[in-house]
């Protein structure tokens, strides 16, 4: 019998950097469908990880860091 490890669940942290994906994809006058497409995954996902349901993991960070032409560093900037 194997324990599973629970499902991380997202932080304060991750609708943060939520937030500011949507900020910089509105910035490149990107849609969810368009940046989807270029990163070879369904605009759901974007919804997810823009609305911080969904964590976004460092490999995927640093894609949206190059497709965006946005330095890492600035997704974690609160703005509020």
């Amino acid at each position: 019998m194997t324990i599973q490890k629970p499902k991380p669940r997202t932080t304060d942290r991750d609708k943060i950097i939520g937030r500011n994906l949507r900020i910089f994809r509105e910035m490149r006058g990107m849609t969810q469908m368009k940046l989807a497409d270029a990163l070879d995954m369904t605009y759901q996902q974007i919804q997810k990880y823009e609305k911080g349901t969904n964590r976004l993991s460092a490999a995927r960070l640093y894609d949206f860091s190059k497709l965006l032409k946005v330095k890492i560093e600035n997704f974690y900037i609160d703005v509020r």
